[in-house]
């Protein structure tokens, strides 16, 4: 009893002494609760050893079930994303055949564009392509209406321009200008065309001559015979500037030559035996009246076949 002075936690707890049956010796009893008490922990042990296993089950549980939903969500994400990536593409090589098929549209229309112009070009070029100024004063509604077709083409080049202009100021009777426009052509075009650098030297050699520039003229033709030695035309001109100089024998050489390479130029024929007459050589000059008379009766020329007539009767009759 607490009257004996011990403290009630030192009192032992009925449930915990082993029951002591009759027959059985306190040695035995003990060793009876001692194994009763083991297979109580073992047992408790196993409980808890099963509610360990079966949380630990759950939690693998929980963590596959998890790892499932991600790998399934991820899946769908991935998913999407290629499906979107996909259509993205799908757009962007639209867009880039559509691309291409402007661009080839763009490429053709450029193509026609370019050919539209150099057709132009050409058409401007062949316009002027044998226009110089001596057929400007020889025909001049031809040139007036070339150069005026130039004027009017929004692709013609600079050169072709000027050369019209050229052409369009002889027409005005501005024959220096006219003179000024072709030196203008020949120095930008020297040793780049030979074709035009030829045009442009022998119109500046035939607007000198109109201009009693004789000197001038010489050395215009004389570029010209240097980038075309077979211009028959030229050889012709420079004779007469030398006629008009009094160069009278090397005039009649320039005349040898023009009839050297066209054995029916009959201006050179005219022109030598203009010269051949003014030197007295009258049996040359009748040579080369008689040989245009036969060149007009061929082309059936009346008008210069009664020029031809008229000079010869004047040749014959003594001075």
């Amino acid at each position: 009893s607490t009257a004996s002075g011990m403290p009630p936690s030192q009192f032992l707890n009925c449930s915990e002494i082993p029951e002591v049956k009759p027959g059985r010796s306190t040695a035995t009893q003990s060793v009876i609760s001692q194994a009763t008490v083991e297979v109580k922990w073992e047992h408790r042990f196993n409980e808890l050893r099963r509610e360990f296993l079966e949380s630990r089950v759950k939690l693998v549980d929980w963590w596959l079930t998890g790892t499932a939903i991600f790998l399934t969500l991820f899946g769908i994400l991935v998913i999407l994303i290629g499906y979107l990536g996909y259509r993205r593409f799908r757009e962007i090589e639209a867009e880039a055949r559509q691309n291409v098929m402007e661009s080839k549209q763009h490429a053709d229309e450029a193509a026609r564009l370019v050919t539209e112009i150099k057709t132009k070009r050409d058409q401007a070029e062949s316009v002027l392509k044998d226009m110089n100024a001596e057929i400007a004063a020889t025909k001049p509604e031809r040139a007036s209406e070339a150069a005026e077709s130039v004027k009017k083409n929004p692709v013609a080049s600079l050169i072709d321009r000027a050369r019209a202009d050229a052409l369009l100021l002889q027409r005005q009777g501005r024959l220096e200008e006219a003179l000024w426009k072709w030196r203008s052509i020949a120095n930008i075009v020297e040793g780049i065309d030979q074709e035009f650098e030829v045009q442009a030297w022998f119109s500046i050699g035939y607007l000198s001559g109109e201009l009693a520039d004789y000197k001038a003229a010489i050395d215009a033709y004389d570029n010209v015979l240097r980038l075309n030695p077979n211009l028959t035309v030229a050889y012709n001109n420079r004779g007469n500037a030398k006629h008009e100089m009094s160069q009278y024998e090397d005039a009649i050489k320039d005349r040898d030559k023009a009839i050297q390479l066209d054995s029916n130029y009959a201006a050179a024929y005219y022109n030598r035996g203009v010269t051949n007459s003014k030197l007295g050589q009258v049996s040359e000059a009748q040579q080369d009246f008689r040989k245009i008379l036969i060149l007009a009766r061929k082309a059936d020329d009346k008008d210069m076949e009664a020029e031809m007539e008229r000079l010869l009767a004047a040749l014959d009759k003594p001075k």
